[in-house]
């Protein structure tokens, strides 16, 4: 396999913006002073493959690329546990050495058994951290060969530093589901992402059920903790056209705290 040396890029979503967890919130401390030490892995694969959709011109040249940010070697604490395991999970590999999980997902399948990937990328990074959360942001593309563009993703999770505890939607005391307050936030700032007055010129943008009343549905992805605030990202296709991009709410936590469970509101409300 043909490696390249990549440029770690920082992600610009930071700027805006399942594996076991540790059960029980009776801490004793909240903050933890040690900062989570990272190992950057980068790498790519290419390869060459007929081209079937015009076979007159030549083949097509393939890439895969991953720029993946690992705890450092040799921290075995639940917090480095818990982040490798997620990061494992999002990459769908069972591998458990960072090392040969990023040799797995750059493999090619034989020709033929998949569908043709002409580019794909992954970049996992830690995005946000300070005393008491840290969070990290997967977003990737994948573009198949013919198709009229790529898809993008984005899915995030952020861990409680003293133990590791994987927050998200359960930072929330009732059912996230059910939890109007949290959808007429997202709403307001979709609003405000959109550039529209209100909730009816918002849905002429949307592709929602007609059924829906004046809120949007909450994202498939966790909320992300950054800072002070909350970051809810929509994924391409999940609440508009493509054409959109993908959807994202910035609220402040502060704004949602009545929602919040008592430890959240502790963790979180400083």
């Amino acid at each position: 396999m043909k490696k390249f040396f990549l440029t770690c890029m920082v992600l610009g979503l930071a700027a805006c913006h399942n594996t076991p967890s540790n059960k029980g919130d009776n801490q004793t401390s909240l903050t933890s002073t040690d900062t989570l030490a990272i190992e950057t892995l980068c790498d790519s694969s290419m390869r060459k493959i007929a081209n079937t959709i015009y076979p007159e011109l030549d083949s097509i040249e393939c890439q895969r690329m991953a720029i993946i940010d690992f705890p450092a070697e040799g921290d075995n604490s639940a917090l480095a546990t818990n982040v490798r395991e997620w990061i494992f999970d999002e990459l769908n590999t069972s591998e458990t050495s960072p090392k040969k999980a990023l040799a797995d997902i750059l493999q090619w399948a034989t020709e033929g058994e998949e569908s043709e990937v002409e580019y794909e990328r992954t970049e996992i990074k830690k995005v946000f951290e300070n005393d008491r959360v840290v969070s990290f942001l997967n977003v990737g593309e994948v573009m198949n060969v013919g198709a009229a563009h790529g898809y993008h993703y984005a899915t995030g999770q952020s861990f409680r530093k003293t133990d590791g505890k994987l927050l998200g939607w359960n930072i929330f005391k009732t059912d996230h589901e059910q939890n109007v307050k949290i959808q007429q936030a997202i709403t307001k700032e979709l609003c405000k992402y959109f550039e529209v007055k209100n909730w009816n010129e918002l849905k002429e943008l949307l592709s929602l059920s007609d059924d829906l009343t004046e809120v949007v549905p909450l994202p498939a992805a966790m909320p992300l903790i950054m800072g002070d605030s909350l970051v809810f990202d929509y994924q391409p296709y999940e609440i508009a056209p493509y054409a959109a991009g993908m959807p994202s709410a910035k609220i402040s936590i502060a704004d949602l705290e009545s929602e919040l469970t008592p430890s959240a509101q502790r963790l979180l409300m400083k």
